[in-house]
């Protein structure tokens, strides 16, 4: 029988110098104070920062099980409506499109689940914890 408890992931991208030539880009998993599954990554590839959220966000759910509910928390609006509205849009035109390489691994990967992904907009330094937690934490994996 499934598990049907909910994983909750807070994540955060940024890029230093974002849009220069020597921008720098982290992402952060931020599963809760302390825990040893918190991730601060450097992003490969092209330094952006909407390109840092949508890797964390691939990371986010190659760590979760995919028998679980995962449900992933974003200051990013532009990754939810990449994922959740542009996706059908862009795969018909075979993902040539802004960071299209990575959101058909993020796409394939949600097709893939057996449980659901949900995504939900928090506000932006707005004193929620996980929120605020992940900014900082970002910028180290971008240095």
């Amino acid at each position: 029988s499934r598990n049907v408890t909910s994983i909750r992931w807070l994540w955060a991208g940024c890029a230093i110098r974002n849009g220069h030539a020597l921008a720098a880009a982290g992402a952060r998993i931020y599963w809760g104070p302390s825990s040893p599954k918190n991730h601060s990554l450097r992003v490969p590839g092209a330094q952006a920062n909407n390109r840092a959220e949508l890797y964390a966000i691939l990371v986010a759910l190659s760590l979760a099980d995919p028998e679980r509910t995962l449900q992933l928390y974003t200051d990013s609006q532009y990754s939810i409506c990449s994922i959740c509205y542009w996706s059908s849009r862009n795969a018909a035109r075979d993902w040539v499109c802004a960071n299209g390489g990575i959101l058909r691994l993020v796409y394939d990967t949600i097709r893939l689940r057996s449980a659901p992904c949900l995504l939900y907009h928090v506000l932006g330094h707005s004193g929620i914890l996980g929120n605020e937690m992940s900014d900082p934490q970002a910028k180290l994996g971008a240095a």
